[in-house]
């Protein structure tokens, strides 16, 4: 089959879900013989880019306007899809982000499209949700959808929460599979340039999210700040992520030695990271949908402290090992910390990946097939 995958951010993207498994659905895709194509924006370039994987897996990277010139990516994405890709005849198409999917024409014999998050909401805890915003995401859902485009979502409470914001979904074919990543493809390096950034003797705490409002990093932080001090002398805080947060992390890294921030790093540096780290901290205020960094960390066999609700919990509140609390209870989270401490020091601070209920293939061939 010809399989065409759009998304509407860079897919080198490592702190963002829906480029992470753009990737991973591709090249799975393409070791089963599909040929595919990912059309996706790039940040970086203002020339056309075509990247080729392996013989059945390229990467089409137009060029992608910024602030004010935003409107313009309209015409970017018809201009390049008509240029590279109007003659080949798609099976599927495979939409993991709103703009090049809504304007490029369904010609396709089967149309999915991806939901990784409630758009409103998400919209609404960053602090960028205006009513002509509001009004154009309903549009957009309404052009997006129809009875033909079988809609995924990767957990329950992105469904419920997408059902809240608009009705175009009532008619729609429905499937809910968490299919984010490959657990067969993660690396498992035992090196790093990082590696001392890792102190054995404390709690090395990992937090690997986009720096936005909605994700809490930095209300996680300013509650840790708050720890006694013979607690804090304990903990190794690593902030690893991009977004425009970044200045206020960095700030808040620079006033308290047991927090780290890096910014944005090497995928295989982050690897090492999750694999090394004791925990890994996934706070959320609540447009919290899946998230790869629970994978990431869970199949390195290093656990997760997560906010209860959203997709985390979905997956999450059935598994032992792993610890949530709800966002806003600061006492919960501290008596968390406390008891991550005293499991690390008994040696019994650990996940065994094999309790986890997830296949990435089985995932992506129940949503192809279904």
């Amino acid at each position: 089959m010809k399989i065409l995958i759009t998304n509407a951010t860079c897919i080198q993207d490592n702190y963002g879900g829906a480029p992470r498994a753009v990737d991973e659905i591709a090249r799975l895709l393409s070791e089963q013989g599909h040929e595919v194509f990912v059309f996706v924006a790039d940040r970086n370039s203002k020339q056309i880019n075509i990247q080729v994987i392996n013989s059945k897996y390229k990467i089409i990277r137009y060029s992608y306007f910024k602030n004010i010139f935003k409107p313009l990516n309209v015409f970017s994405t018809l201009f390049f899809y008509f240029k590279y890709l109007r003659n080949i005849k798609f099976d599927i198409m495979w939409g993991n982000s709103p703009e090049p999917w809504l304007f490029i024409p369904k010609r396709a014999k089967k149309i999915i499209y991806s939901v990784h998050g409630p758009w409103i909401l998400e919209s609404k805890l960053d602090d960028t949700l205006s009513y002509a915003k509001k009004l154009l995401i309903k549009v957009f859902y309404n052009m997006l959808i129809n009875k033909k485009t079988t809609v995924h979502f990767n957990s329950n409470y992105v469904l419920e929460q997408c059902f809240k914001e608009t009705t175009a979904f009532n008619n729609s074919q429905i499937i809910i599979s968490p299919a984010l990543i490959n657990e067969n493809s993660l690396n498992m390096p035992s090196y790093s340039i990082l590696q001392n950034n890792i102190d054995i003797s404390k709690l090395n705490i990992l937090v690997s999210r986009r720096l936005v409002n909605r994700t809490g990093v930095i209300e996680f932080l300013q509650n840790c700040i708050l720890f006694p001090e013979e607690i804090k002398k304990q903990l190794n805080i690593i902030i690893v992520g991009s977004g425009y947060l970044e200045n206020t992390i960095k700030i808040i890294s620079e006033k308290f030695s047991f927090i780290t921030f890096l910014g944005s790093i090497k995928q295989e540096d982050l690897d090492y990271l999750y694999k090394t780290s004791d925990i890994c901290c996934m706070p959320s205020k609540d447009a919290e949908g899946f998230g790869v960094s629970i994978l990431e960390a869970l199949f390195r066999g290093t656990p997760v402290v997560y906010t209860r609700g959203g997709g985390m919990g979905d997956f999450l509140d059935s598994f032992t090992s792993n610890f949530g609390y709800q966002f806003d209870n600061k006492k919960e989270l501290y008596n968390i910390i406390q008891m991550c401490l005293v499991l690390k020091k008994q040696g019994k601070l650990n996940f065994e990946p094999t309790k986890i209920p997830y296949n990435f293939k089985s995932n992506i061939d129940r949503i192809i097939n279904v």
